[in-house]
């Protein structure tokens, strides 16, 4: 089994505080609650040598989760179940040291407590002297290392700009024409004549997107959108729901190089998610707390698009900790004694929504939030998508999926302009996405492949139909999704089915 990092977090958190309430720890017993964190952190490394990690890979999966915000899943669940169930069989240990960090932490600070009897030799002294001044320049250049509050500040701050290197690459930034990069783009435009920002990474960024060679632009979003990121002014982008606002910023995105995290607005994040959370340590030294940041600190320490998914249905108390990022200014995290995270100059924010901020006037989007004018003020660029037309959607059809033929993909597109007009009408529950188009398409070409039967492939584009659109659908969606399909194309359901 391969676990994340946030999902071990969460598995860490979870027997911690099974063995806490076990134990009876009050909330004031700071002591005895770490010394139960940094248990269900070897409870879980010894879990995860059990399911056949070595103790080496274990220990250091769980060195990097215990700094990042855990997310429960049901791999996390499944772990935290089984570790706390085997928490007092031993395992065969493989002669790794377990958590070296940690280990480091409390020898050294063992050694420099009052009374040790193990001084540091002059060696080490001037070893932790470059460590020191390391830290110290990779915080000035950062702005944004995590430290520790009491007893082991220096080496716990260490271990968060170890985490921070680990995951930062190095790059450039390199200024190009708008038409050197959009290759749809005519040289010639003046409109858009400007340069924009392009990433070099010293090595592969997991988080950049795959470009769609096939993807088509809307000429004014995307003159909007790039528009925003050479100025440095946020965008929102607001739609019914399928009709493209975080495919065509991940585009853009995929162009440009640069990574997106998508911050999730949907009512279940919490704000020790998005901002970060206090985590207790026990040492020699004593008890020691440090911050753990959440998804927003960390996407800011390097460039890329913040992207706020469905920012219309973010509670308020989040859409007012997210402001001045909104504004593309830094963030101030009161529960890191109101430390500032500065925001990268090459940090760009975006938003995606199905209303403007004042709830669903219609009633197709119950529920998303009212955002109050001061957050809405600070979204200074909007715009409004809708669905692409049916030739627009017959084109993508045929690029992506090859083999399918002209004629069932102007089927399936004329189907998804139906779906979503009667949609749109509030006449549907449900609406259609170019995702689920191309679903459609794949399938029915794959059933076609080897068919000349005008009749049975017809019936091959009906069994697709019924297998992605119709079985998601409520009973009378049903309905009048195959009203739509008869309308299109009578044969469809003449006869006996595919199957």
């Amino acid at each position: 089994m391969k676990y994340d990092q946030n999902s071990v977090s969460a598995a860490i958190s979870t027997v911690a505080d099974r063995c806490i309430q076990e134990a009876g720890i009050k909330a004031t017993e700071t002591d005895r609650m770490a010394i139960e964190m940094s248990n269900a952190e070897k409870v879980v490394v010894n879990e995860m040598v059990r399911q056949g990690m070595s103790m080496q890979e274990a220990s250091a999966l769980a060195a990097k989760a215990v700094l990042a915000p855990g997310r429960d899943t049901n791999d996390s669940k499944t772990l935290a179940e089984d570790a706390y169930r085997n928490r007092s069989i031993p395992v065969a240990n493989d002669d790794t040291p377990m958590n070296d960090d940690k280990n480091m932490i409390e020898s050294e600070a063992a050694s420099q407590a009052p009374g040790s009897e193990n001084p540091v030799n002059n060696e080490e002294q001037n070893m932790a002297g470059a460590e020191a001044v390391t830290s110290q320049n990779d915080e000035d250049q950062q702005g944004s290392a995590m430290p520790a509050k009491t007893g082991a500040k220096a080496h716990l701050n260490l271990a968060a700009v170890d985490f921070q290197e680990a995951t930062l690459l190095e790059y450039e930034i390199i200024m190009r024409k708008v038409s050197e990069v959009f290759r749809n783009v005519d040289e010639k435009d003046a409109v858009f004549d400007f340069e924009i920002p392009v990433v070099n990474w010293k090595g592969r960024h997991e988080g950049v997107p795959e470009a769609d060679i096939s993807y088509l632009f809307d000429q004014g979003a995307l003159h909007s959108v790039l528009y925003g990121i050479a100025t440095g002014t946020s965008v929102n982008i607001v739609g019914p729901h399928g009709c493209g606002k975080t495919e065509l910023v991940s585009q853009i995105a995929a162009r440009l190089n640069f990574p997106v995290t998508i911050i999730p607005m949907d009512g279940q994040l919490s704000r020790r998610e998005l901002i970060g959370k206090e985590k207790l340590s026990a040492t020699a030294a004593g008890t020691v707390s440090h911050f753990v940041p959440g998804i927003l600190p960390r996407a800011m320490m390097e460039p890329g698009f913040i992207l706020f998914d469905e920012v219309d249905r973010g509670v308020s108390d989040l859409q007012y900790a997210c402001h001045s990022v909104y504004l593309q200014q830094g963030l101030k995290i009161l529960e890191d004694e109101g430390r500032t995270v500065p925001f990268h100059e090459h940090n760009r924010v975006f938003a995606t929504a199905n209303t403007k901020g004042r709830g669903s006037l219609d009633g197709m989007y119950q529920a998303s939030e009212e955002m109050s004018e001061a957050t809405r003020d600070r979204w200074s660029l909007w715009i409004e998508m809708d669905y692409n037309e049916a030739d627009e959607d017959v084109s993508i059809l045929q690029n992506k999926v090859p083999g399918l033929g002209k004629d069932m993909a102007e089927y399936i597109a004329k189907l998804a302009a139906d779906i979503r007009s009667a949609y749109k009408g509030d006449n549907l529950e449900q609406t259609i996405s170019m995702r689920q188009q191309l679903e459609v398409a794949k399938m029915t070409a794959f059933l076609n492949a080897r068919q000349s039967d005008q009749a049975l492939r017809i019936k091959g584009l009906a069994h697709a139909i019924e297998r992605v659109i119709c079985g998601r659908a409520s009973p009378q969606d049903q309905g009048a999704i195959r009203t739509f399909v008869e309308a299109r194309v009578p044969e469809a359901y003449q006869g006996d089915p595919l199957f």
